[in-house]
C-alpha cells in the first residue's frame, strides 16, 4: 500500500470493497476465537492489520475515516474492536536522506505494554531528534536490547534456583532435589536457546 501510486491502489480496494465491510471485517476479526494450532495467525492481528489498511485507505476517502470513529455513547466510546486497534497501532513519519517525509503505520507488540517506565524514558532521552524536538532520525540502534530487559529478573530468579537446586542436589541426592535441578536446567535452556532446540 505505500508506494508512490498509493491513490490508485486505495481507489482499486475501495472500488472492490466499501468503506462497511472492511471496518466490518476488522472488528469480526477482533471479536473471532482462535481456531486452529498456535501456528495459524490470531484473529486480532489478523483484524489489527485490516485496520492498518483502513487507516492507510481514510486518507483517501472519508466515509471510512468516519467509520473508523465511531462516536461514543454515554462516554462509552463505539465499538471494543476499534478502540483496541487504535490502541496497539501507532504512527511514525520517517525522513529520508533524500528530504522527502513517510508516513508508516504499525502495530504495537503487547510486548511493549510490559517495558518499565525506565526503559520508556531511556529510548525517549536518547533518541536523536530534529531541531523540533520531534522527528528521530534513526532509531535502530536506540534500544538493541529493550525487549530483553523484561527477563532479566526472570533470567536472575531462574539462575538463582538452578545453582540452588544444583547444591541441594549435590548434598542431599534425593529424588526432588534431582527432578528440581532438571526442571531449572530445562527452562534455563529455554531461556537461552529457545523451546525448539531444548525441548
Amino acid at each position: 500500500m505505500e508506494s508512490r501510486g498509493e491513490s490508485e491502489n486505495a481507489e482499486r480496494i475501495l472500488y472492490n470493497m466499501n468503506p462497511r465491510q472492511l471496518v466490518d471485517v476488522a472488528c469480526k476479526a477482533y471479536h473471532q476465537k482462535l481456531v486452529g494450532g498456535e501456528e495459524a495467525a490470531s484473529p486480532k492481528e489478523v483484524g489489527l492489520n485490516i485496520y492498518i489498511l483502513c487507516h492507510h485507505l481514510a486518507q483517501h476517502n472519508k466515509e471510512l475515516a468516519a467509520l473508523m470513529k465511531p462516536p461514543s455513547v454515554d462516554g462509552v466510546s463505539g465499538d471494543a474492536a476499534l478502540q483496541y486497534y487504535a490502541n496497539h497501532t501507532a504512527q511514525i513519519e520517517i525522513v529520508r536522506h533524500d528530504r522527502t517525509m513517510e508516513q508508516i503505520v504499525f502495530p504495537i507488540p503487547e510486548m511493549c505494554e510490559y517495558l518499565t517506565n525506565d526503559t520508556k524514558v531511556r529510548v525517549f532521552h536518547t533518541a536523536e531528534r530534529d531541531d523540533q524536538g520531534s522527528k528521530v532520525t534513526a532509531s535502530s540502534h536506540l534500544a538493541p536490547d529493550s525487549h530483553f530487559h523484561l527477563f532479566n529478573d526472570l533470567f536472575r530468579l531462574i539462575w538463582a534456583v538452578m545453582l540452588l537446586s544444583a547444591a541441594v542436589a549435590i548434598t542431599l541426592p534425593k529424588p526432588s532435589g534431582i527432578r528440581t535441578l532438571i526442571m531449572t536446567v530445562i527452562l534455563r535452556l529455554i531461556c537461552s536457546a529457545g523451546p525448539q532446540p531444548t525441548l
